[in-house]
């Protein structure tokens, strides 16, 4: 085969093409991949710090991803506290209209003929002097046979103890009543005066019948039924923080460790807010009852507000750590850039001006050359 001899000024010319095919080719890979430096031959230094500030970029995308994680759990906790406390509302609601249906508490002394007649010496043992004490909503009151005392002068004077109805009229006993149902305790203190007049402590204030006490109690278990049931199913990507044996969040915020939060569960069903069962005891079917229930419900309400302030608070801590985490992750990314990154517009130039003088020198090579062996060294395979 015979020799092709090119001249020098055609070998420079394929050197420069060749060349010109190269730098289109670094080129379009810096485009590809965004990097002006791809390999730590060209640039050590910077290679190997923007591979830093990218390795820790993914760390904390890692770390950001737990914090959007554990952000949702403690959101939804929340939720679900917040259907717990107004199913709480209700039960407490039922508790109060149960309550509000209570019948007077009524004490009722002996028949009194003439109301008007003087108590000594018309009442057999009863002396001038002689009390009694009555005992309502925690405050006792004294009530005293005075001089001259009449069955009308006496009911007036326990009339005048606030919450208490005191009636006599002739032909009816001495009746004494709290529309509230509260007790009215009754208890001599001068001599006998309670007893000579027939009169007894009452603690007979129920709800407004059985069937009442029934329907009343049969709804409150099946409301507190459903605060267990809200807290059993508040789980979130497989943690629960109020179920009745809750579950420990714990939040790693930085690559070494060295800061994190670990969040308690705290149990928010019925047994662990201290709300009990009412039907088979027929706690409704007094107003002491009553009232034990709605202090139950009460210091449930006050239990869970806490809890719900403890998660919440936890929200704001986990936004301020995402929102900080975003920016790092961001100047890191940006630091990254800075080092090895390419600039598009003057890479895009550089292709355009590298691309025309590639096709400008290849077109004047094909006119000086008619070679069919060396165009065919010209052309790519």
């Amino acid at each position: 085969m015979a020799e092709i001899f090119l001249r020098t000024s055609t070998q420079t010319t394929l050197l420069a093409l060749a060349q010109a095919q190269k730098t289109l080719k670094v080129s379009a890979d810096r485009i590809q991949s965004g990097r002006r430096i791809l390999s730590p031959t060209e640039g050590v230094a910077a290679f190997f710090d923007a591979s830093g500030l990218s390795n820790r970029a993914t760390q904390l995308l890692s770390i950001k991803e737990k914090i959007t994680e554990a952000a949702t759990i403690s959101g939804g906790t929340v939720s679900a506290l917040n259907s717990i406390i107004n199913v709480v509302n209700q039960l407490k609601s039922q508790a109060l209209t149960a309550r509000a249906a209570t019948v007077s508490t009524t004490a009722v002394g002996d028949v009194v003929s003439n109301a008007a007649a003087i108590i000594t010496g018309t009442v057999a043992g009863a002396a001038d002097n002689d009390s009694f004490d009555i005992t309502y909503n925690g405050t006792t009151t004294t009530i005293t046979n005075n001089t001259s005392e009449t069955f009308t002068l006496l009911a007036a004077q326990i009339d005048a103890i606030t919450g208490l109805t005191a009636t006599v009229s002739d032909g009816n006993a001495l009746s004494i009543s709290a529309a509230d149902g509260n007790d009215i305790v009754i208890t001599n203190n001068v001599n006998s005066l309670a007893t000579d007049l027939g009169l007894a402590t009452s603690t007979n204030g129920l709800v407004a019948s059985a069937t009442a006490i029934e329907t009343a109690e049969s709804q409150h278990d099946v409301l507190r039924q459903r605060i267990n049931t809200l807290a059993g199913e508040a789980t979130y990507h497989g943690t629960n923080l109020i179920s009745h044996n809750p579950d420990t969040l714990e939040v790693t915020f930085s690559e070494g460790g060295t800061s994190s939060i670990s969040i308690s569960g705290i149990a928010s069903d019925a047994n662990g807010l201290g709300i009990s069962e009412v039907n088979a005891a027929n706690s409704f079917a007094t107003e002491a009852g009553l009232d034990a229930v709605i202090v139950e419900l009460d210091a449930a309400l006050t239990t869970l507000q806490a809890t719900k302030a403890s998660f919440t608070a936890n929200d704001i801590v986990f936004d301020t750590r995402l929102s900080y985490t975003d920016s790092l992750i961001s100047l890191l990314e940006e630091g990254a850039v800075r080092l090895t990154g390419v600039n598009l517009d003057a890479e895009s130039a550089l292709t355009l001006a590298t691309q025309t003088r590639h096709d400008l020198t290849l077109s004047g090579i094909n006119i000086l050359l008619s070679d069919t062996a060396l165009t065919s060294i010209l052309t790519p395979k």
